[in-house]
């Protein structure tokens, strides 16, 4: 019951892959390749042609090329070329052989005019002269090795030397008479096995014995001693040898060559890598021993194929880093790195020009493959048998979009986008039976017939007797269907879930509710699978997978989202299969999740690790009895054991790999610093350098674009700041002197954070002013000056201080006299000369402090002006103004002497009454009112009468006096509301 989409809604992926390896005939299929990553000169390596790779204990990459060696961190390479100052450079740029000291970590180089080495403490070079026993010098060095002791083997195009450990001189080994050149040298025990121009020699390391060992005259090019003790020789003409290392010698020499039906004559290197194969590179490719036990081989990158690999077919040189990576050194094309552990999931194309649909099991785990050319016979080797043929002699007529395959009958069941059809068997064609015409998507058998789902037309149900459809039921586009019972269906279509009683016809349709938080997340329905009789899978379009628990077609189903808040939450499923270990395999548009529901843990898998790059399409995902897992997609068929899937956490090595600094002393000039001890731990900034620039990379060579990177400048700024890998440059400038602490991580592949950080210490030097002895100095030199103008100003100024006490003693009380003045214009209204709010609110303050200390009451009386807007509005403001002045003169000839009136804002006045109660401010209250409606005021139009409306309060009644006067505003406000001319409270 697999298929793939052509809808929009429903599409998970699209691109296609080609095959990337050229297999040899009767040899393993299943042993594949990831697409090597090549870097050339366009990317920065200084030559084509690389002819030895090695890495240091740092984890950096050292390659060997005709213009002298470089070093690459994944993103960027460093070139060191030759010199003509013999500590800065090397010898000749023409370099053949590269070695590192496992010790000491120095980096031995063999070059067309010697033997140089550079130190690892220092990066400074060093130029070896060999002991010279021709009449011309033995300067081209071919091949170095460095055992364990220390002790180190140079071969050259004349012969053999050694420095053993302990020695400090090199010495001949190869015999004197004898020139050969030297190629290679592998190790077994205490024994070396020479690659030369003239055969296999070998040395007794403890005897120092040197003689001839296999293949007398023949050009040998290199040598390789596997963990399986068996000896592997490439010659130059003749072929591939394996032998048997034995107490006695060799035993069991084989020889394949053209002739025996070998790739390639001409062997330039053999390496054994990670998962024990034996890889050996020739001029026309790669081939590969998968078990260095049998002579069976794959061979890729060869120049007559179609791969889409852009690594050229000879190969000069292999190297293998200890987690999985392979380097290969080209002739004219770079090196070429390939990660291993996108190997972990297989992948099969027919060819590179067809999608492949989905796949669907038939029996002894043989499965139906369904391809754009039809449908295809996919059998456990990975051979295929097909395609099957239609009626009209042509595959491509009715475009197959599902299948499902009945053991019992032997008949594959086939929906087409032009109707139904069957093949049985032993027959020579595809039989089409029905609903011609309609375009069908997917099917699930039943005891009796089967069930189909189409895009356009609903559900039928072809019934075997009657050999016709029988039931029809109106759906949506339906993608999945799964039998619940033997009555019931479960229907996924692109509009929710529909549960079918096909007996009672009856159909309960299940969708999106938001307001259900127990309902299902999303209408498009991609995947249904019954995990028991009352749970299911169900897959999502954008959504997730969710679980599904049904007791029955009457109740209401529960659905919960598995993997919450994960990647997997927002993705398509594609199809969800269940391994031996109970953890679930999930294919989505982005690769394939695990999922183990115990724990929620949720592991994704992309392209880094060998699955599709673009997805897997709806449906199409199958198991067989030995736990194998496939899923299909348009780059092809995935597949897997799950057992064999692992994800390695570990983190790259971070490292500091550039300083660079602008200065305005040298005219605005860069200096720049490459980490070549990684030891970039502290960063001093003079006051003329302006711009600082870090460089930083993580030793990721397999998938470098996937690794982030995080910094920040403690001191400066403690926020994270995020880069991707292709800005691995932090830039600051015009930092202010201080001391400042650079932290920075990077994730691994997957997007861990490393918990180790690197961190660099910056320290910004202040200018010659701002330095301490300088702050001194010019403190020390401004006091004299001060001091010195001081006492000269002192010595004038004591003449005219006699002078001036007379007239400072007279200012100074004109002066009080003076602010006296001002503090009581600044506390009375400048319009009525009674005190203003300010100087009420002092005399309140006193007022209030001392009834707090001794409780002598006071009271207060809040006066309003009664229509004094229209006094404004009838005679002018000028007016206004004079009556506002008189009402003030009359209240304050009704005042007591000790009574303080006071102008509160506007037409409203305040009185403050110390040592008075209630009832007698209200009788001084009802005399302000009378007093004022019995004046006559005078006017520039006549004369006119002035109401007022009075609210009083006593502090024995409030906690503050500002409650007091808001007690007293609430009853001036009831007056007003009571028709004015009021004083409240009434006695």
């Amino acid at each position: 019951m697999l298929k793939p989409s052509f809808y929009v809604v429903l599409f998970l992926f699209s691109a296609v892959v080609s095959s990337r390896q050229a297999v040899a005939q009767n040899l393993p299929l299943d042993y594949q390749l990831p697409l090597a990553k090549s870097y050339s000169v366009e990317n920065g390596l200084s030559q084509v042609t690389v002819s030895d790779i090695a890495q240091d204990k740092d984890g950096y990459i050292w390659l060997a090329t005709q213009s002298g060696i470089d070093r690459f961190d994944g993103y960027d390479f460093i070139h060191y070329g030759q010199s003509d100052d013999p500590s800065k450079g090397l010898s000749s740029a023409f370099v053949y052989a590269i070695e590192i000291d496992p010790s000491s970590g120095d980096l031995w180089i063999g070059t067309l005019n010697g033997l140089n080495v550079m130190r690892a403490k220092t990066r400074r070079f060093e130029q070896l002269e060999l002991p010279n026993d021709f009449d011309d010098n033995d300067k081209t060095i071919h091949s170095i090795h460095i055992d364990e002791g220390g002790s180190i083997f140079v071969g050259t195009q004349k012969g053999l030397y050694a420095k053993y450990a302990g020695e400090n001189e090199f010495l001949r080994l190869s015999p004197q008479a004898e020139i050969i050149t030297v190629e290679d040298i592998a190790e077994h025990d205490e024994q070396l096995f020479i690659a030369t121009s003239a055969g296999l020699y070998s040395l007794d390391k403890m005897s120092r014995r040197f003689s001839l060992a296999l293949l007398e005259e023949q050009n040998v090019e290199s040598v390789f001693v596997d963990n399986q003790s068996h000896l592997w020789i490439g010659t130059i003409g003749d072929g591939l040898y394996r032998a048997k290392l034995t107490n006695d010698g060799f035993s069991n020499l084989v020889k394949l060559s053209v002739e025996e039906g070998f790739t390639n004559n001409l062997i330039n290197d053999i390496y054994q890598v990670r998962d024990n194969s034996i890889w050996v590179a020739t001029t026309n490719g790669l081939s590969i021993f998968p078990d260095p036990n049998k002579l069976d081989f794959v061979t890729f990158f060869e120049s007559s194929s179609n791969s889409k690999d852009t690594l050229q077919s000879h190969i000069h040189t292999l190297f293998s880093t200890d987690n999985g990576l392979v380097f290969l050194g080209t002739n004219g094309n770079g090196v070429g790195v390939i990660d291993q552990n996108k190997n972990m999931f297989k992948r099969f194309v027919l060819d590179n020009t067809q999608h492949h649909f989905s796949i669907a099991p038939k029996e002894n785990d043989v499965n139906w493959l369904v391809a754009e050319t039809g449908i295809w016979i996919l059998n456990p080797d990975n051979s295929v048998s097909g395609p099957l043929i239609d009626e009209a002699r042509s595959q491509k007529t009715n475009k197959v979009m599902s299948v499902a395959y009945d053991k019992s009958t032997r008949t594959l069941w086939i929906a087409t986008r032009l109707g139904l059809a069957r093949y049985q068997d032993g027959d020579e064609f595809i039989e089409s039976v029905d609903l011609k015409n309609k375009e069908l998507y997917t099917l699930e058998l039943a005891p009796t017939g089967v069930w189909v789902g189409t895009t356009k037309h609903g559900l039928y149900f072809y019934d075997f007797e009657t050999q016709s459809t029988t039931m029809h039921f109106n759906t949506p586009m339906v993608i999945d269907i799964v039998y619940s019972n033997e009555e019931e269906l479960i229907v996924g279509t692109t509009n929710g879930l529909f549960l079918i009683n096909p007996q009672s016809r009856q159909v309960r349709v299940i969708t999106e509710d938001k307001n259900n938080p127990n309902g299902i997340a999303h209408n498009v329905i991609t995947w249904v699978s019954k995990v028991s009789a009352s749970r299911y899978y169900v897959g999502l379009h954008a959504h997730g997978l969710m679980l599904m628990e049904l007791d029955d077609f009457q109740t209401a189903p529960v659905f919960t989202q598995l993997f919450k808040d994960s990647e997997l939450s927002a993705s398509s499923i594609g199809a969800v299969v269940e391994d031996e270990q109970g953890l679930l395999w999930i294919s989505t548009e982005r690769g394939i999740a695990r999922g183990d529901l115990k724990t929620q843990k949720l592991d994704y898998f992309g392209q880094n690790d060998g699955t599709n790059e673009s997805g897997y399409y709806i449906g199409a995902g199958a198991k067989n009895s030995d736990d194998k897992i496939l899923f299909a997609g348009d780059q092809g068929l995935t597949y897997f054991y799950p057992e064999s899937i692992s994800k390695n956490e570990e983190m790259p090595s971070l490292h500091i790999t550039k300083i660079g600094k602008l200065s305005s002393e040298d005219n605005y000039g860069a200096s720049t610093y490459v980490d070549e001890n990684n030891n970039f731990t502290r960063v001093t900034l003079r006051p003329e350098d302006l711009l600082l620039t870090i460089d930083f990379a993580a030793l990721e060579y397999g998938s470098p674009e996937s690794i982030e990177y995080a910094y920040r400048l403690l001191g400066f700024d403690s926020r994270w700041q995020y880069l991707d890998s292709r800005n691995r440059t932090i830039t600051y400038t015009n930092l202010d002197p201080g001391n400042y602490q650079l932290e920075i991580k990077s994730t691994n592949r997957y997007g861990l954070w490393s918990d180790t950080p690197r961190f660099v210490d910056i320290q910004v030097l202040p200018p010659w002013w701002q330095t301490p002895i300088a702050v001194l100095l010019i403190g020390i030199l401004v006091f004299l000056l001060l001091f010195g103008i001081f006492r000269w100003r002192t010595y004038a100024l004591h003449k005219r201080s006699e002078e001036l006490l007379l007239s400072v003693k007279s200012k100074t009380q004109a002066l009080q006299l003076a602010n006296e003045r001002l503090k009581v214009l600044t506390t009375l209204d400048p319009l009525t000369e009674v005190y203003n709010r300010r100087g009420f609110t002092e005399n309140l303050s006193r007022e209030f402090s001392r009834y707090q200390r001794e409780q002598v009451p006071f009271s207060i009386i809040l006066i309003d002006i009664d229509f004094f807007k229209k006094v404004n509005d009838n005679y002018g403001h000028e007016s206004g103004d004079i009556v506002l002045k008189e009402i003030a003169d009359v209240l304050r000839q009704s005042t007591r002497s000790y009574d303080m009136l006071a102008r509160w804002g506007g037409e409203e006045f305040i009185a403050l009454l110390p040592n008075t109660k209630l009832p007698e401010a209200i009788l001084l209250a009802n005399k302000y009112r009378e007093t004022i409606a019995e004046h006559v005021f005078a006017v520039k139009q006549g004369e006119t009468s002035i109401t007022l409306t009075a609210g009083v309060a006593c502090i024995e009644e409030h906690k503050s006096a500002d409650d007091c006067i808001s007690q007293a505003d609430k009853l001036l406000y009831e007056g007003k509301n009571m028709g004015r001319n009021q004083v409240l409270p009434m006695l």
